[in-house]
């Protein structure tokens, strides 16, 4: 993990870690199982638009040349971690 909390502008990237040379923004979750809102499911177009403003920032910030948002799931003690949650084609 290279930062927790990564302040970028206006925006915040939870966690900030590199796998190979891939820079990986991290969006952490945290529901209880049977919550109202899944928690996927509360992370809406508009959150996935700053998501991605965040990471293209940060990324630019620093030139890396390749990046992905991961969506990290904390449920009763387990962590289930989604690999490109957030894609690029929509901005």
């Amino acid at each position: 993990m290279l930062r927790r909390n990564a302040r970028v502008g206006r925006d915040e990237i939870d966690l900030v870690a590199l796998d190979g040379s891939a820079l990986v923004c991290v969006e952490v979750r945290s529901r209880r199982r049977g919550a109202m809102v899944p928690a996927l499911a509360s992370i809406t177009p508009a959150k996935q638009r700053r998501m991605r403003r965040a990471a293209l920032r940060y990324a630019s910030e620093r030139q890396a040349r390749e990046l992905r948002i991961d969506v990290a799931v904390v449920a009763d003690g387990e962590v289930d971690l989604l690999e490109n949650a957030v894609d690029f084609s929509e901005r």
